[in-house]
C-alpha cells in the first residue's frame, strides 16, 4: 500500500512538471546589469550596497534631476547650501559641506566613467540616460580618492549603429515652467559607425519673494547639449567619443525662518518699532537700528514663501568637456581606456551674513 502511494505521487509530479514546462514562465525579474566594479555584471552578483535605476524607471517615476532621485535611493541626500554652486551629495549621512570650491568631495560623481571634480556638475537635468548607479560605502579601491562615502555613476545612452531614431519631450506647468528634451540617433555606417545628439532646455520662474530686492528666487534656467560618435571597426574594438556643454544661470537658494527665538515676542516686536513698521507681529518688519542687517521675516510668514536677504543668492555655472573611451576585447579580458578633458567655470554670490 505504501509503495502504491509513492508511485501515485511520482505520476502527479511528472504531470505537474510537464504542465509547467508547456506554459511560459511568468513574473520573471529582468536582470539589471551594472558596472559598479568596472565591468558589466548582474546587480545581484556585485558585493556592494547599490541602488540602480534604468531609463524605464527614471521615466515612469518622473525623475528629472538628482534632487528627485534621492527620494528613491535609500541613504542618498542631495542639497544646496546657499547657491547651486554649493551642491552637496551625502551617502549614509557622510559627505562634504561648505561654500568653498576648494573642498574635495566625499562622494565621487562620474559621468560615462569620467570623474567630475565638482558636484554641481551633476545637478543638470537627467536626460537620455541608460542607467544611474548609487554605490554606498567606501569605493576607493576601484574609483580612487574622494569616494570615502560612496560614488554616483551616470551612464548615458550610447549611439546605436543599427537603428535610426530619437524622441522629443515637451513639458509645461505653472510658474511659466517649460522644458524641452530630446535625442536623435543616426547610423552613419550600418553596424559600424553612429552618431547621437542630445539636448535639453529648462526654464521656470521663481516662487520665493525676496522682500529686500523684489526678486523671485528659486527659479530655473539651464540648458545642456551632448554629441557622441561611436566607431566599431570590428567586433573586438570600439571607440566612443563624447563632447558636451552645459550652463546653469539660477537664483538659488532661498531660506525661510521656521522658528522664532525667545526674544521674538510681540512685546519685543513693538519695542523694536513694530508700531511704526508694518504694524503686525507676524509681518516682515525693519528694526530702527541695523542689529540684524535690515529686514526680518517672522516665522509666522514662512507659508507666504518670503525671505529677506540683501544680496540675491546667484550661481552661473558653465561646463564643457570631451572624452574618448576605447574598449578592446582581448580573449576573455577587456582593455578599457578613458581619456578626458573638462573645463568648469563658476561665478556665484551669496549674502554671507
Amino acid at each position: 500500500m505504501r509503495r502504491h502511494d509513492v508511485t501515485l505521487g511520482g505520476l502527479l509530479l511528472l504531470c505537474c512538471a510537464s504542465t509547467l514546462a508547456a506554459e511560459p514562465l511568468r513574473g520573471v525579474i529582468e536582470e539589471i546589469v551594472v558596472t559598479a566594479q568596472k565591468r558589466e555584471q548582474g546587480v545581484q552578483d556585485v558585493p556592494i550596497a547599490i541602488s540602480a535605476f534604468d531609463t524605464t524607471f527614471l521615466e515612469d517615476a518622473g525623475i528629472d534631476d538628482v534632487f528627485e532621485l534621492q527620494a528613491f535611493a535609500p541613504g542618498l541626500t542631495v542639497y544646496n547650501t546657499q547657491t547651486g554652486a554649493q551642491t552637496n551629495f551625502n551617502v549614509r549621512g557622510v559627505g562634504t559641506a561648505g561654500n568653498s570650491l576648494s573642498l574635495e568631495s566625499s562622494v565621487g560623481v562620474y559621468v560615462d566613467g569620467v570623474y567630475r571634480s565638482r558636484q554641481s556638475s551633476a545637478i543638470q537635468d537627467l536626460v537620455d540616460l541608460e542607467r544611474v548607479e548609487v554605490l554606498k560605502g567606501p569605493q576607493g579601491t576601484l574609483f580612487g580618492r574622494n569616494t570615502a562615502a560612496g560614488a554616483l555613476q551616470f551612464i548615458t545612452v550610447a549611439p546605436d549603429p543599427d537603428d535610426a531614431g530619437g524622441y522629443l519631450e515637451l513639458s509645461g506647468g505653472n510658474l511659466d515652467y517649460r522644458k524641452f528634451a530630446g535625442a536623435l540617433n543616426l547610423p552613419l555606417l550600418e553596424g559600424r559607425v553612429a552618431a547621437r545628439l542630445t539636448a535639453a532646455l529648462t526654464d521656470r520662474d521663481g516662487y520665493v519673494d525676496n522682500l529686500a530686492t523684489g526678486t523671485e528666487l528659486q527659479d530655473r534656467d539651464r540648458w545642456m547639449v551632448r554629441g557622441q560618435l561611436l566607431f566599431t571597426p570590428d567586433d573586438d574594438l570600439s571607440v566612443r567619443v563624447i563632447a558636451d556643454a552645459s550652463r546653469i544661470d539660477e537664483r538659488c537658494c532661498a531660506t525661510a525662518n521656521v522658528f522664532d527665538g525667545p526674544a521674538d515676542s510681540t512685546a519685543a516686536f513693538l519695542a523694536a518699532g513694530g508700531m511704526f513698521g508694518l504694524g503686525l507681529p507676524d509681518a516682515s518688519f525693519r528694526f530702527p537700528i541695523d542689529l540684524l542687517g535690515g529686514d526680518v521675516v517672522r516665522a509666522a510668514r514662512q507659508d507666504a514663501q518670503e525671505t529677506i536677504v540683501n544680496i540675491d543668492p546667484f550661481a552661473e555655472i558653465e561646463e564643457s568637456g570631451v572624452s574618448a573611451q576605447v574598449d578592446w576585447q582581448l580573449g576573455d579580458a577587456t582593455l578599457t581606456s578613458i581619456t578626458a578633458w573638462r573645463e568648469y567655470d563658476v561665478f556665484a554670490r551669496i549674502d554671507a551674513d
